[in-house]
């Protein structure tokens, strides 16, 4: 056991008051169970879970107050009590030594030494850490994954009677009666036979109802095919009303909300950290897939169910978000030639068939995902002015190009606007930046030597060559979106909350009147929109943008008529956009108290219009090489028009 812990963790670890603690020892003592606490100094989250953390781990081992030692009975004949075998590793992404130290001082656990900065990064990889805070919970002799949402099992098992709450057959965990939405109860030996899909799906998250209204349509044509299968929801809904009236869209079965010691029980099971998620089962209860979502979203027609896994997937819109769970290595394809993602599937395929063979022979997922694809999301070309002033007050041809870290359906994406005739833009004190979240994004911009300002607590500020702000966090992303949050500027932080959250809905996450800030969103897991108080006027000045929502596009007209009974400015009246070759979408343009300009935009076709397009690369550089506007404006002896 011990060659396996030393491997994983090092040869030292330290406890909260900083004496080093041998791993070796660990075998000795009987360790059976290792969790690994995952987290930051500078995460609320973080800092309640260690409270709650604590007062598990005593009352596990019996012997919080003696620390991560060796505890009671150490030394002794007799074998310890099961529960004692447990030890818990705190593993930080703080980038600051002292909030390390001040953050771990109470810890009555073990800790990754701070120097240990790779070895805790290989950690945050192997495990796909993607949200903080996590705990995990291996097998300390075989290294095996035993619980990957140890949250649940403090919340759920408080008194540790489960211990060591490995994963029980999916048959013994859903046992009990499922309900279909008219009522009808059946038992769980029903799904005998049966490829199961496991869905994990709630009613307030808007690519949750996106992906239950294909998924109605992928479970119809299943079982028109004359297969064997079934759904499961499991719900994450906030009420039983907001459960029943979700489930009543469903035609396939679901744990019944009041269960929610079942519901809980299939969340540890399959380890998950957010919604929607799918998951795929075989008929013997074993996981097939737990990219259900994915799957159902890149084939219409089902004619891979029950997707079992490719080695090398073409990157698309449906399949972005996987970016964001682990390490992925991604051939990037810059060619008009269509058969260049075929080759490049060929040329990696086997390398890695052979990495995946290699862990698949020790249990284990394969430390690493493979693409082929472009680089851009979309890119599209306008030969005049939008009339929703899309491209600002100009007349002329434009463009535009969207890029992020997945598809738009369901991630904060940039649009990049540029004015054939324009050659700059004056910048206000409007926009305050962008903040995401990646370790990566650091290591690019300090291997480009792009400057960067260091703000202190691992954050770095930037700017893009237009001079916005962004704000790049030292750490693992999330596993929704490495954007965190925009910042605006606003000259009376009330006035903005009651336009904000009052008209336009949005849940106020945090509000700090002493600083004069408040955080909002629409979901709990999407980029969240910061209002910062500051003196004086807002001042767009000729730089500003504008920041997009989808909604259902029946909303639209109501939105409307709400901002005109309130008497709020109205940019653009409800308008259809076209863009040549795709979708027309209606769209609406409001501005807030301080003038932000807001686009509502129908949530249907815009669904089609953003889909990635796998030419957006081609296109985009295409665009570049036969845009001659510098070499025309030099000819004329004219400097491009500052906008």
């Amino acid at each position: 056991m011990s060659g396996f812990l030393e491997e994983l963790l090092g040869e030292k670890l330290v406890t909260g008051g900083g004496e080093e603690v041998d791993v070796h020892s660990l075998a000795a003592r009987g360790i059976s169970l290792l969790g690994l606490y995952f987290g930051c100094s500078l995460s609320a989250p973080c800092a309640q879970l260690s409270a709650s953390l604590a007062a598990f781990y005593g009352r596990l081992r019996g012997d919080a107050a003696a620390g991560p030692g060796p505890g009671p009975g150490a030394g002794a004949s007799a074998e310890p009590e099961p529960r004692r075998r447990l030890e818990i590793v705190f593993v930080s992404s703080d980038q600051d030594q002292r909030q390390w130290q001040d953050f771990v001082r109470d810890m009555p656990w073990l800790a990754l030494p701070y120097k240990e900065k790779h070895r805790k990064l290989k950690l945050w990889n192997k495990y796909r850490i993607s949200n903080i805070p996590s705990l995990i919970f291996l097998d300390a002799t075989s290294g095996k994954v035993v619980c990957r949402n140890g949250l649940l099992v403090i919340r759920d098992d408080p008194e540790g009677l489960e211990f060591p709450w490995g994963p029980k057959p999916f048959r013994e965990v859903i046992a009990g009666p499922l309900l279909r939405s008219n009522g009808q109860s059946l038992e769980s030996s029903s799904l005998e036979g049966s490829h199961v899909g496991v869905y994990f799906s709630a009613h307030w998250c808007p690519p949750c109802r996106s992906l239950t209204r294909v998924l109605v349509e992928s479970y119809r044509k299943i079982k028109e095919a004359g297969q064997k299968f079934e759904i499961i929801f499991v719900s994450a809904d906030r009420s039983e009303d907001s459960f029943k009236q979700y489930f009543s869209e469903m035609p396939w079965l679901a744990v019944p909300y009041t269960d929610e010691a079942r519901r809980s029980r299939l969340n540890r099971l399959y380890g998950i950290q957010g919604i929607p998620t799918l998951i795929v089962l075989d008929p013997q209860g074993e996981v097939i897939t737990r990219q259900g979502r994915v799957e159902v979203l890149n084939d219409e027609d089902c004619r891979g169910f029950p997707w079992h896994p490719k080695p090398v997937l073409e990157l698309s819109d449906s399949n972005a978000v996987q970016l964001n769970e682990g390490p992925c290595l991604v051939l990037f394809v810059d060619s008009e030639d269509d058969g260049e993602s075929e080759a490049a599937k060929q040329l990696i395929q086997p390398i890695a068939e052979k990495i995946i063979a290699k862990y698949k022979a020790k249990e284990e997922e394969a430390p690493l995902l493979f693409f082929v694809a472009g680089e851009i999301l979309r890119h599209e070309e306008f030969q005049d002015g939008c009339k929703a002033a899309c491209n600002g007050p100009y007349d002329g041809k434009w463009s535009k190009t969207m890029v992020g870290y997945g598809p738009e359906d369901d991630h904060f994406v940039t649009e990049l606007t540029y004015n054939y005739g324009i050659g700059s833009y004056q910048l206000g004190n409007d926009f305050l930046g962008i903040t995401v979240a990646s370790r990566q994004a650091v290591s690019n911009a300090r291997k480009l030597k792009w400057p960067l300002g260091e703000m202190g607590g691992g954050v770095f500020e930037t700017k893009a060559p237009g001079g916005y702000k962004f704000y790049l966090q030292d750490c693992s992303p999330p596993q929704s979106d490495p954007v965190l949050k925009v910042t605006l500027a606003v000259s009376d932080l009330q006035k903005s909350l009651n336009y904000w959250s009052n008209l336009l809905g949005m849940k106020i996450y945090e509000e700090d009147e002493k600083k004069q800030r408040a955080l909002l969103g629409y979901a709990d897991n999407q980029c969240k929109l910061e209002l910062r108080a500051i003196p004086g006027k807002v001042d767009h000045a000729t730089g500003f943008g504008r920041i997009a929502f989808s909604c259902p596009q029946k909303e639209l007209s109501d939105l409307e008529d709400l901002m005109k009974r309130e008497n709020q400015k109205i940019l653009t009246p409800l308008v259809s956009l076209d863009t040549p070759g795709k979708a027309t979408v209606q769209v609406i343009i409001l501005a807030d108290p301080d003038g932000h300009e807001i686009c509502f935009v129908g949530d249907e076709a815009f669904r089609e219009l953003s889909k990635v397009d796998p030419e957006g690369n081609k296109l985009l550089d295409d665009a570049i090489a036969g845009d001659k506007s510098d070499e025309w404006f030099a000819a004329q002896k004219k400097p491009k028009a500052t906008g």
